[in-house]
């Protein structure tokens, strides 16, 4: 009967890891800034009406060189073909020569660049992202033979896709690679690495299950969350090996850690942006889902492990650290850390999220040093309100900036060309377009250079009535690097209400409680301050290291504390709790090691971040929360020295 309820288990496990297998190609990723704005946000509404007015502002741009390094040299009859192919895509709308007549630029192309300018129709009002258009031109350029570079609107976009596919894959398999060496050098038993592996592999199989049945879209983000679930999962085993697998003696603290993790990312539902909604749901069901797989492989079965996990002699080692010491050095690194927590800010960088090997990324290199600058930044002018004369002064005023590269408006277009046509005078004739072209640049560039032009605006007597703020992917990447200040300071806020909240009717001692506040702020404050240090910026991927470490790094403090209220023996709680907390802290601190090996920098800073976390974290609880609880004389024995 044992052996049939064990094989129905495997079975049911077999079932949900297969199913994943299938669906997961199936999952559909989008890296793209519709699910991060959020609906009610004025940018937004701004931005649709200037789309219904003027039809797109997405662009391409194509390079075709065309040197004496070519070979053979390009026949323009070639060229002409190929564009006349591109034009006839669905949704391409123009296909002309860079620059056309009515664009001032700063800087032509080379001599030997042929430069084309393409302008499609996007799929929405806030994403003008078309993928599989940019397959479908980059189809026929590999076809052609030609030697090209393209980039404009979705380009980033499309490489961004492709790199969270690889990312996620390649994570995974690291992952699980990592974690079967780790287990295996600790337990030496596969029996048990097996265990613990069929439960992280559950975890992860839930996010991909309920992304596919709730059709939620995957993004960068949700890579790191497949990691996260997979070494979580994982912890929660280590806690029952530690004692022979009998999960009846650690339930009750796994259960409150695992309900701690999942309120630190509860209070991502209460966002606004889709994106984050559909985070921390994905997070709780995988969470929950890593727990269901712990009951289902371990309960009622005591006989996983024949002994605890063998650290015992090297866990007594550490209470000659249990010193007054270690908790002023615990202060001391909270009052040089929190300056720094307080300069931490918001920034995006769209090019910072791929790798610098990237094609998209070396194409765009090559565009903005030999063709173009070709970010648009966009500004909608009442025909029936301007002075022409002001408009124009402004115009030539903006693009004597730095950073400006290209202007083009409606009052350069000869009426002959059909401006209307052309998307530079909207579909009422009531109003027309200015477009700046400007690089790629952080959101803290767009918002100066944004400044400085509306600066000239007033110096030129142009009212706000007469030319509307500026819209464009600048504008909505600015707002939403201003929404993920504001989210990551309410999430985080929310996640220590709860966690501690939790924590409290856990404990039912107000001496316990407090004593677990300060080891789980050190890792916190030590996460910001290592941010504004090294002026790492918050940005899409690193907005949830907040309530991510907190939800987290309260899991041993908890089991810390379990066995405490058991024992109120300090040596006692270390033999039951230490070595499960050790071996959990050094799976964290490999999984997130993962992340160091990519090529996006904010993926690399994230690893970096939550590696300090875990790593002060286990200091905390495991050397300073002793002590504090020594000098809270809830302890029945004296320090060990």
């Amino acid at each position: 009967m044992v052996l049939k309820i064990k094989n129905l288990r495997l079975l049911l496990l077999f079932i949900v890891l297969l199913a994943a297998v299938f669906i997961a190609p199936k999952i559909t990723v989008d890296d793209s800034l519709q699910d991060w704005v959020p609906a009610d946000e004025p940018i937004v509404k701004d931005y649709e009406n200037f789309l219904n007015a003027f039809h797109s502002d997405a662009l391409l741009i194509i390079s075709i060189v065309d040197s004496a390094h070519s070979t053979p040299v390009v026949a323009p009859a070639t060229i002409d073909s190929v564009m006349a192919h591109i034009s006839r895509l669905p949704h391409v709308r123009t296909v002309l020569r860079w620059p056309p007549p009515f664009l001032h630029l700063k800087t032509k192309p080379g001599k030997h660049i042929k430069a084309f300018f393409v302008s499609y129709l996007p799929p929405s009002l806030i994403n003008p992202n078309r993928p599989q258009l940019i397959q479908q031109i980059t189809d026929i350029l590999d076809a052609s033979g030609l030697t090209y570079h393209l980039a404009g609107t979705g380009v980033i976009h499309k490489a961004m896709n492709e790199e969270t596919r690889r990312s996620t894959r390649r994570f995974l398999i690291i992952g699980l690679t990592a974690l079967f060496v780790l287990l295996f050098a600790i337990t030496r038993n596969i029996q048990t690495v097996l265990k613990t592996l069929s439960i992280s592999l559950g975890g992860v199989a839930f996010v991909f299950l309920f992304a596919y049945l709730f059709h939620i879209k995957f993004n960068m983000i949700m890579s790191i969350l497949v990691i996260l679930i997979l070494f979580y999962s994982s912890s929660i085993s280590v806690h029952i090996l530690n004692h022979r697998g009998n999960f009846k003696i650690v339930f009750w603290p796994t259960v409150t850690a695992v309900l701690t993790t999942c309120a630190g990312f509860s209070t991502f539902l209460f966002e606004s942006a889709p994106v984050l909604r559909h985070f921390g749901f994905l997070a709780i069901i995988s969470l929950l889902g890593g727990f269901f797989w712990a009951i289902i492989l371990y309960w009622p079965d005591t006989s996983a492990t024949p002994s605890n996990l063998p650290l015992q002699k090297t866990i007594f080692r550490l209470e000659k650290f249990w010193s007054p010491v270690m908790v002023l050095l615990g202060i001391a690194l909270i009052v040089i850390f929190l300056p720094f927590a307080l300069r931490v800010r918001s920034e995006i960088n769209p090019n910072s999220l791929l790798p610098e090997r990237n094609r998209a990324i070396q194409d765009y290199h090559f565009t903005e040093k030999n063709v173009s600058p070709y970010v648009p930044i966009e500004y909608r002018v009442d025909l029936r309100r301007v002075n022409p004369g002001k408009l124009n002064e402004w115009i030539k005023a903006v693009y004597q900036l730095d950073k400006v590269g290209a202007v083009m408006s409606y009052l350069a277009i000869p009426i002959w060309l059909n401006p209307q046509k052309l998307g530079y005078i909207s579909r009422d004739g009531r109003s027309g377009r200015v477009t700046f072209f400007v690089p790629v640049m952080s959101t803290t560039e767009g918002l100066a250079l944004v400044n400085q032009i509306d600066q000239l605006a007033r110096e030129k007597s142009l009212s706000p009535e007469s030319v509307s703020p500026p819209t464009g992917f600048v504008a909505l990447y600015v707002s939403v690097a201003h929404h993920l200040a504001k989210s990551f300071a309410q999430t985080l806020l929310l996640a220590f209400l709860l966690v501690f909240l939790i924590m409290f009717i856990f404990l039912r001692r107000l001496k316990l409680f407090l004593a677990a506040i300060f080891p789980n702020l050190l890792p916190v404050i030590a996460v910001l301050g290592m941010m504004g240090l090294l002026h790492l910026p918050l940005d899409m991927v690193t907005l949830p290291i907040g309530c991510l470490s907190l939800g987290i790094i309260v899991d041993d403090t908890i089991h810390f504390l379990y066995w405490f209220k058991k024992t109120s023996d300090l040596h006692a709680t270390l033999k039951e709790a230490g070595p499960g907390m050790v071996v959990t802290s050094l799976i964290h601190i490999m999984g997130f090691a993962v992340f160091l090996l990519s090529g996006a920098p904010p993926v690399r800073y994230f690893g970096i971040l939550t590696i300090t976390a875990m790593a002060t974290a286990l200091f905390g609880d495991i050397v300073m929360l002793p002590v504090i609880l020594q000098f809270s004389r809830v302890s029945k024995n004296a320090f060990q020295n």
